[in-house]
């Protein structure tokens, strides 16, 4: 049989294999994509977090999400990250990923507002998270959860969420008993997801906290200082979910002050969260299920 002819056929061959194995895997995704339940499993985002591509033209919007790495897998996440004040912690290498912005293709899109890192201190037993959404929710299914470093989860609520339009909203841990204290030097992994009505996973976020304890001198002027002056101190200490609860607060008690919008938008634009910056601080619905 001439050469040419059996590099025809092999090449005939190769073609049909990488059409079966790009067929195989665009099945495999949109299965995942389509069931209702399986996205927003924690143990199933691990596993199709480390889900490899074989190296073929994207050919849907899925795939997209993996080959550019949105679902954050431990080769993503090498943008570069500015070593600012914010940025000197690191999350632990532990369960699945982080993801600070996440993938909502086919609905609204969240952001976790956390540095690059995904890692922010608190000195609060009971801290408040913000968050972005990009577009209104409607009655949508809110899940917010917090587990330890071994992914054991101590807090979990559910709650429908609706807003007249996309922008930044906050979620603390409320204020009695059945709530969890965080304890002082442990850190913990923050779990944000959006599902449809028929409980369907939209979007998720990730990230992580850690409570740490100043020095009694520090404690002390917090105690006695006014909502600006804690903020100060938060900032120069580099204690991030403190410094942007209070900042929230205070620019929710005064929406037109132009020196409090300023400094909120620096704090972002420090970590790289500048594009959000500008979003209105939503009055939220949140309605416990």
């Amino acid at each position: 049989m001439p050469l040419t002819y059996q590099r025809a056929i092999a090449s005939v061959c190769l073609g049909l294999s990488i059409e079966a194995i790009a067929s195989l895997s665009t099945e495999k995704l949109a299965n995942a994509q389509n069931s209702p339940n399986s996205w927003g499993d924690r143990s199933y985002l691990e596993k199709l977090a480390t889900f490899t591509l074989p190296p073929l033209p994207v050919t849907n919007r899925a795939q997209t999400i993996i080959a550019q790495g949105n679902l954050d897998s431990q080769e993503s996440g090498k943008e570069e990250i500015e070593n600012t004040r914010w940025n000197q912690f690191t999350a632990p290498d532990k369960g699945i990923p982080g993801r600070r912005e996440g993938g909502g293709t086919r609905g609204p899109s969240l952001t976790a507002l956390v540095p690059q890192t995904l890692m922010g201190l608190t000195t609060s037993a009971r801290p408040t998270f913000y968050y972005y959404i990009s577009t209104p929710l409607k009655n949508s299914m809110v899940e917010f959860e917090m587990a330890d470093e071994n992914d054991n989860t101590i807090y979990k609520t559910t709650f429908n969420m609706n807003t007249q339009e996309g922008g930044i909203f906050n979620i603390s841990i409320p204020e009695h008993q059945t709530s969890p204290l965080l304890e002082i030097g442990q850190t913990y992994r923050l779990y944000l997801t959006v599902k449809n009505a028929d409980g369907s996973f939209l979007d998720l976020v990730t990230g992580w906290v850690k409570r740490v304890e100043l020095n009694p001198s520090l404690m002390k002027e917090i105690e006695a200082a006014n909502l600006e002056e804690r903020l100060g101190i938060y900032d120069r200490e580099a204690i991030w979910y403190d410094a942007l609860a209070t900042l929230g607060e205070l620019r929710r008690s005064n929406p037109d002050d132009i020196e409090l919008e300023s400094k909120w938008n620096q704090i972002l634009k420090e970590v790289k969260l500048e594009p959000i910056a500008k979003q209105p601080l939503l009055q939220s619905q949140l309605i416990p299920q």
